[in-house]
């Protein structure tokens, strides 16, 4: 008779752990961490006028996923500025799914702007424009967005 009770004791204990303990974690887990989602980011490497096509340059860059998921539908935007920093064009680049916690090299092209030479300085950046289930690391840390703004950046916005 003893046993019994003690394992109807038992029983009862497992039922109420599973009835209150569980839910209860799973809550809290859910509050304390969220559902994971892709961080991106992507920074340039370099640029160049394509050798045998003097009417093509190449941007390259490399495309950061921070996150512990898949990034979908991921755009990449690169501009090219003269010295005095007047956007002089920009190429968007598809560059589709990128793996969870992974860094990728990627390239994109535009055309040459109208009267731009070999020997003209300039400068290059390139940062993610959107994505479908991510986040945009630039956009999550007001000092860079203060910085795309007074750089005249706003192009990457539309």
């Amino acid at each position: 008779m003893a046993k019994q009770k003690q394992g109807r004791r038992l029983v009862g204990v497992l039922v109420i752990y599973l009835l209150i303990v569980i839910p209860f974690l799973i809550i809290l887990k859910m509050t304390i961490f969220p559902n994971p989602i892709p961080i991106l980011d992507a920074r340039i490497y370099d640029w160049k006028i394509n050798l045998y096509d003097n009417s093509e340059v190449f941007f390259d860059y490399w495309l950061y996923n921070y996150g512990e998921v898949e990034a979908k539908g991921v755009k990449v935007i690169c501009g090219l500025y003269d010295e005095n920093y007047n956007l002089l064009g920009t190429a968007t680049d598809y560059v589709g799914n990128v793996a969870s916690q992974s860094v990728s090299f990627e390239e994109a092209t535009m055309r040459t702007p109208i009267g731009f030479g070999v020997g003209d300085i300039s400068n290059a950046i390139c940062l993610v424009k959107s994505s479908d289930n991510g986040e945009i690391l630039y956009e999550k840390i007001p000092e860079l967005v203060e910085d795309v703004e007074e750089s005249g950046l706003r192009w990457i916005q539309n």
